[in-house]
């Protein structure tokens, strides 16, 4: 498995390349115990095992492992050719499309610009990662449906595995991290997928909400550590605050950040003690999906009571609509 993210069978649900074993760069060798590891269907399965019970020691020298570390240790190719290929591509995509018909066509194409989202089709949506100096990394490519939610039927896949180069094994990298540290200002926000934090800067520029912020994705729960503790520097040591799931894998992410990860807040009351869905996995994204659907329902009723008060200047009763009008 040369070059490629290298995984196990989880030892509790049997899922086969589910299950992630953890490395100890100590020894530099895989841990011994062989049932020492991560299974990355955290909701579905959530097993985990750590190599022994000193947690101070652990977050020093255990790490999750997808490969080897000769791998790892390689120097990175850049992929902006691919990168610059598929931006050039322009192809109609169901989930831009989506965003569009939500926040409008110059929002939502200035944010993905931005924030390094490219077609490869019309179904699937690359979400670039950049390094500190600007160089695109890799991707995470995720297929979707017209409505905007993911399509489970497909396969989710890195950018980096298509190019089949012998030892590329690219670092994580925040997801929105170019944008966010020419933000200099602004809060950081994470948040778990490139989805909501699209969903959230669209939702900011059009509306207003959120202004203090700048929002970034882990790109799943699994990741948070490894991009935060990656990342944290290249942000200039600002305030950094967390906007997890409700649901199990957001519970654990909260956790993560407790142990692992110094300076962060959990923003997880702002609109989990609001809606009330706890464990529904609902998450800050599906918060601005409803707050633009009530926002656009009132936009509509303005649009109607202007149109009754003309109407009734005219002399019509309210509510008149002529059959040939398209209201």
């Amino acid at each position: 498995m040369t070059g490629k993210t290298m995984k196990f069978t989880c030892p509790q649900c049997g899922r086969r390349e589910r299950f992630c074993r953890y490395w100890n760069h100590s020894i530099g060798d895989w841990c011994r115990d062989t049932l020492a590891g991560k299974c990355d269907r955290v909701n579905n399965c959530g097993y985990e095992k750590f190599p022994d019970k000193d947690a101070s020691r652990r977050a020093v020298t255990i790490r999750h492992a997808t490969s080897t570390p000769k791998h790892a240790e390689m120097p990175l190719i850049p992929m902006n050719v691919q990168w610059n290929a598929w931006k050039s591509i322009g192809a109609r995509n169901c989930l831009k499309e989506w965003f569009r018909s939500m926040f409008g066509k110059e929002v939502a194409d200035q944010v993905w610009d931005e924030y390094g989202a490219t077609a490869v089709d019309n179904s699937r949506v690359a979400f670039w990662q950049f390094s500190g100096d600007g160089t695109a990394v890799t991707a995470r490519v995720i297929p979707y449906k017209p409505d905007g939610h993911r399509d489970k039927g497909k396969a989710m896949y890195w950018a980096h595995n298509t190019l089949k180069t012998k030892g590329y094994n690219p670092a994580k990298h925040l997801f929105g991290l170019r944008h966010a540290m020419g933000c200099k200002a602004a809060k950081i926000a994470v948040v778990e997928s490139e989805k909501s934090a699209l969903l959230c800067e669209c939702a900011r520029r059009r509306y207003g909400i959120f202004n203090d912020y700048v929002f970034v994705a882990t790109g799943g729960a699994t990741f948070l550590q490894a991009t935060l503790d990656g990342d944290r520097t290249l942000l200039g040591g600002r305030d950094v605050y967390l906007f997890p799931d409700s649901d199990k894998a957001g519970r654990q992410w909260r956790e993560n950040a407790a142990k692992h990860i110094a300076g962060v807040e959990d923003c997880a009351h702002l609109y989990a003690e609001e809606i009330g869905a706890d464990g529904s996995g609902y998450d800050i994204g599906d918060l601005i999906c409803d707050f633009v659907k009530e926002q656009r329902r009132k936009e509509r009723e303005t649009i109607e009571r202007t149109l009754d008060d003309i109407l009734v200047s005219f002399g019509f009763p309210a509510g008149y609509r002529p059959k040939h009008w398209l209201f």
